[in-house]
């Protein structure tokens, strides 16, 4: 049974998640077609042609038409990025393992696999969510990331450990996740919403000024839950562990960071 705050997470993430989108559904621009102003009398006037790109591109060509944003297909894009996002991180983790030597079974990594693709896909759609609805206003970018950071993480958690037991996985970490990281990891993908959503309003904006968001939020965040896990930790952690978890922490930001820009580029093109 899923634990009472998470469900109750779930259920004011739901509320504002379904707000913003129709926020962000709202206050698109409305495509203005050139019916006329009234004229007096109560009469409509002439139309008026909307200004458009024709002199851009001559008289005797008409401008095509752009479709609207659809928030569904691009919360759709991002998810499978994220799922791919999540594949290969989950590669790169089993070569350190495998480096190591610290390579537990089958099970365990299908355990695993499944809580890093959740995770990937559910933080990952709640920062592109930011940039859809926020229209440019930080607070909105960053919100989003904000609350569905908590929530990716102990609904990722709860799954490796529903999928260890049903495949009777052994030395999976279970018992609920601390508080401070719940606490650092909203921190982080508050940041990483509201820095994607200002790197968004700028011309230059790219592939490398979204990674180098990412890697910002990665070593700043990542050193931080490296250092208090070691901390907390009862005893030495291993030296593959670390590695492994330094590498998570570094690379899922920036493939986050990745995946939001390629959604919004995938977007544009089916557009044209």
């Amino acid at each position: 049974m899923l634990p009472g705050s998470f469900l109750l997470l779930l259920v004011i993430d739901s509320a504002i998640v379904v707000s913003l989108l129709r926020a962000g559904r709202l206050s698109q621009p409305s495509d203005h077609t050139g019916e006329g102003v009234a004229a007096p009398g109560g009469r409509p006037g002439p139309a008026r042609p909307a200004r458009t790109a024709v002199a851009a591109h001559g008289a005797g060509q008409r401008p095509r038409p752009t479709a609207p944003t659809n928030p569904w297909a691009t919360l759709l894009r991002v998810a499978w990025l994220a799922v791919l996002l999540g594949l290969l991180l989950q590669l790169a983790l089993l070569l350190v393992a495998a480096g190591f030597g610290t390579f537990a079974g089958l099970r365990p990594l299908l355990a695993e696999t499944c809580r890093n693709v959740s995770w990937s896909v559910l933080v990952c759609a709640g920062v592109a969510l930011g940039r859809v609805a926020s229209k440019g206003r930080l607070p909105v970018a960053g919100v989003t990331g904000l609350l569905a950071a908590p929530l990716a993480l102990t609904a990722a958690n709860i799954l490796q450990k529903g999928i260890a037991e049903a495949l009777g996985a052994t030395g999976v970490a279970g018992g609920p996740t601390p508080v401070w990281l719940l606490l650092l990891k909203a921190a982080e993908y508050a940041f990483l919403g509201a820095a994607l959503g200002w790197i968004g309003r700028r011309a230059w904006a790219g592939a490398s000024a979204h990674a180098a968001a990412g890697l910002v939020a990665g070593v700043v965040f990542g050193a931080a839950i490296l250092v208090l896990t070691m901390q907390a930790a009862p005893k030495p952690l291993p030296a593959g562990g670390l590695v492994a978890k330094g590498v998570n922490e570094v690379l899922f930001p920036i493939g986050c960071a990745m995946v939001v820009f390629f959604s919004e580029v995938l977007g544009k093109r089916s557009r044209q």
